[in-house]
């Protein structure tokens, strides 16, 4: 990706999921899947929720794809994957999206995308994902310290 606007923003993208991956690693085992009240979500739907609106909003949005999501099933599961399955599950949606980001342009980064019925442009469905990821980072990390009972970071 040659285009340092898109760049920018998939390097933010990166490094509040890297934050993500932290927040798993630190999460003891038996409480991945632990909601802290009724009808609140556990950190495990949060992974499952933030690879399937990153796929959604980059391949179909952006890429303009036809993959079908199910996302009351990213907050309806209760278990299923481990730590490391949540995170490699991340990890293969960032691999799976970064065909989608390295196609990002100077040409592109402003051209509009019809998705979920609406129109869209690049910047901003790449914007949206920054905004996104990190707002459920942040419920991650309370997660943490609620669920968990962990100390805060530095």
């Amino acid at each position: 990706m040659s285009f340092i606007e898109a760049q920018v923003a998939v390097q933010v993208i990166d490094r509040t999921l890297d934050r993500l991956r932290q927040i798993v690693r630190q999460f003891p085992a038996d409480k991945v899947w632990e909601r802290p009240a009724p009808d609140t979500a556990s950190l495990g739907n949060l992974v499952c929720h933030v690879a399937g609106s990153m796929r959604d909003w980059v391949e179909n949005g952006i890429g303009e794809g036809s993959w079908e999501r199910d996302r009351g099933y990213e907050f309806a599961r209760e278990d299923g994957l481990e730590p490391t399955e949540l995170i490699q599950h991340l990890d293969e949606t960032r691999e799976l999206c970064d065909r989608f980001f390295s196609a990002i342009s100077q040409d592109t980064w402003t051209e509009q995308r019809t998705f979920r019925g609406k129109s869209h442009v690049v910047r901003d469905i790449a914007l949206q994902q920054i905004g996104h990821v990190a707002y459920h980072v942040g419920q991650a990390a309370l997660l943490r310290r609620v669920v968990a009972d962990l100390e805060p970071t530095p």
